[in-house]
């Protein structure tokens, strides 16, 4: 057996067994990770060396069309699941069928014109243009995350990608300068190709792997310190945010507010448990749409708001607490369902407004004083501030 189908029996086992893993990660993970794709990307790229083993002639077979077109497809749909993997609209499958349509007719018209080498280099100039956007995108996207993990594995993706590119623009070359010839798999460039793509298959699969696992563990991290049914953070994320915020040098303290909506079980009694689901979701939104810019916004349980008043005295606390309460106030929640039909929900909040403190030593104090001057503020009529300063007066 010659050194080239060694190499390529070798790429193909690979790639079966990486797209056999993207697919086993695509059943337990979101459609939006792009893994089912990037395992469609690795069967056809398997399938399609496995063609090349079979010795398909370079001239017209309905073998080699296919290899063709599945060696296209292949790295369009690595683009495919890269770009939703990173949260960016894709082709969908109607895109993509019709240019396997296109392409192949491009093939059926190239061959009787121009003879099975113009094939060839159509298929080296696709892999060119297909490559080299691939290159672009992960090293923009690599930039667009160079304050994450992410940064490193899409900029090696990014290179590995441009090698591949360039390798076809000069293998395109090669057929053009010396015809059909060029695809001796004993040529010394057929060795450097097939060499470099070996390396790329087998570093594809842990680097794909370990951005997957970047992203699962950022959404990890960002599950444990926010609410899950209104967005903002939860008691975990507030702490933590909080010390950060009070580690720093130019930290002038906080202030903290705690909001807790009014009959709330009315609301739950009288509308229903999804009633009250979307009160609280949309306060949270109130709250997040007009606190100060570095404001911490959380949810720390049941109907139970906090806000983080980050370098403010207690003035500005209590002029934003007023304004919260505002807004919370004219907010309509608007719920409907068959049998009731289309209404709205006005919710109202009390609001209690601790001292500043300017340690994490100081928050469970700041937050008992807070919770008294909510509890104050109910008991004198609800839908209201009251601060902790005023109840020592």
């Amino acid at each position: 057996m010659q050194a080239t189908n060694v190499i390529v029996a070798i790429i193909a086992a690979h790639l079966l067994c990486f797209g056999v893993l993207a697919f086993l990660m695509g059943s337990r993970l979101p459609q939006v990770h792009g893994t089912k794709d990037l395992g469609y990307c690795n069967v056809l790229l398997s399938a399609s060396f496995v063609m090349q083993l079979l010795g398909h002639r370079p001239d017209w077979s309905v073998m080699g069309v296919a290899n063709h077109t599945m060696s296209v497809l292949a790295p369009v749909l690595l683009y495919t699941g890269l770009r939703r993997f990173l949260g960016e609209p894709a082709p969908g499958w109607p895109v993509l069928w019709t240019g396997v349509a296109g392409y192949t007719a491009a093939q059926v018209i190239l061959h009787p014109l121009a003879g099975p080498e113009a094939r060839y280099v159509l298929l080296a100039a696709c892999a060119v243009v297909v490559f080299s956007t691939l290159a672009v995108t992960m090293w923009r996207a690599g930039s667009r995350h160079a304050a994450d993990r992410l940064k490193v594995p899409l900029r090696v993706l990014a290179a590995t990608c441009a090698g591949v590119g360039l390798l076809h623009a000069l293998k395109a070359g090669h057929i053009i300068r010396d015809g059909i010839t060029a695809l001796d798999p004993a040529r010394w460039y057929q060795l450097v190709f097939y060499g470099y793509v070996s390396v790329m298959a087998v570093v594809l699969a842990p680097l794909i792997t370990w951005m997957v696992f970047i992203r699962l563990t950022r959404e990890l991290e960002a599950a444990v310190v926010h609410d899950p049914l209104t967005g903002v953070l939860n008691r975990r994320g507030m702490t933590r945010r909080l010390s950060e915020h009070l580690a720093g040098r130019s930290s002038r303290g906080a202030v903290l507010l705690l909001l807790d909506l009014d009959h709330f079980k009315a609301i739950n009694d009288t509308h229903g448990h999804r009633a009250g689901d979307d009160a609280l979701c949309g306060v949270a939104d109130a709250l997040r749409a007009h606190v100060r810019a570095g404001d911490l916004v959380a949810r720390t349980g049941g109907e139970e708001f906090v806000v983080g008043c980050l370098d403010a005295d207690a003035d500005e606390a209590a002029s934003l607490a007023e304004r919260l309460r505002a807004v919370v106030e004219a907010v309509e929640i608007v719920r409907g369902d068959a049998a009731t039909g289309v209404g709205h929900i006005v919710c109202t909040v009390s609001v209690g407004v601790s001292r500043s403190f300017l340690c994490m030593e100081g928050f469970d104090s700041a937050f008992q004083d807070a919770d008294a001057a909510m509890y104050a503020a109910k008991q004198a009529g609800r839908n209201r501030v009251t601060t902790a300063e005023s109840l020592a007066a």
